[in-house]
């Protein structure tokens, strides 16, 4: 049994998946911090499930991108479970999860998330005969530059779609296939089955040293971290 959590948005949710089949999945949209839902749902869904903190075979994470302060709840969650009960941790894509999530299971999908400004947090995926080949890996870049890139046909998916869907839909015209919006949201369940697959490939991560996967500098760090150089990147959505 495999626990999922993704907390990369407003959305927190939970879920676990055995075999490739989900078995149980909690979401909530609220104004309350992550850090106030999160342990109370995976502690219900464990409980549902008749299991114990001990019982998974691993915890898969959200990694990010997304918000700042999601994404610390849930990593530095996911990190105390782990070190905790000895249990493997995975990382795993959101951009990634939200492809896989999207219902596609053929051709080219654009996972989006807004950023800040004109920049957007995407990654350009293949679906065909069910794979997953990254065409544009995950990154930060101007909504402009992302247009340039895509092929004529995409699938587009994601929180993002809703800010910036239209304006992709306006240069690609009917090429741009726009996901239903119940598909939109990065789900817990879809990072729980990828994780599956990254465990059985052998793929975990150190739940000492793992961190979020930031791909801009979030504002509330610039003040304390501006005299450094070469920091990694982060950004809250």
């Amino acid at each position: 049994m495999i626990l999922g959590i993704e907390t990369s948005t407003a959305l927190c949710g939970a879920a676990l998946v055995q075999d490739g089949v989900m078995t149980a999945e909690e979401m909530v949209r609220s104004r309350a911090v992550h850090s106030e839902r999160l342990m109370p749902m995976i502690q219900r869904l464990l409980e549902g499930a008749g299991m114990e903190l001990g019982d998974l075979e691993a915890i898969a994470i959200s990694a990010g991108p997304g918000s700042y302060t999601g994404l610390r709840i849930g990593m530095a969650t996911a990190k105390g479970l782990c070190v905790s009960s000895s249990i493997p941790l995975v990382l795993v894509s959101t951009l990634e999860s939200i492809a896989f999530g999207s219902g596609r299971d053929d051709g080219t999908v654009c996972s989006l998330m807004v950023a800040r400004q004109s920049e957007v947090f995407a990654a350009v995926y293949d679906l065909s005969s069910g794979g997953r080949a990254t065409l544009l890996e995950p990154q930060a870049i101007e909504l402009q530059d992302l247009i340039q890139r895509l092929p004529k046909t995409v699938c587009l998916t994601g929180p993002g779609v809703e800010t910036h869907g239209q304006a992709i839909g306006e240069v690609l015209g009917d090429g741009a296939i726009v996901a239903s919006g119940l598909l939109n949201d990065p789900r817990a369940a879809a990072v729980a089955l990828l994780g599956e697959a990254l465990l059985k490939d052998g793929k975990t991560a150190d739940p000492i040293d793992a961190e979020p996967m930031y791909l801009k500098v979030s504002q509330v760090d610039l003040p304390r971290r501006s005299s450094r150089r070469n920091f990694p990147t982060s950004e809250p959505v």
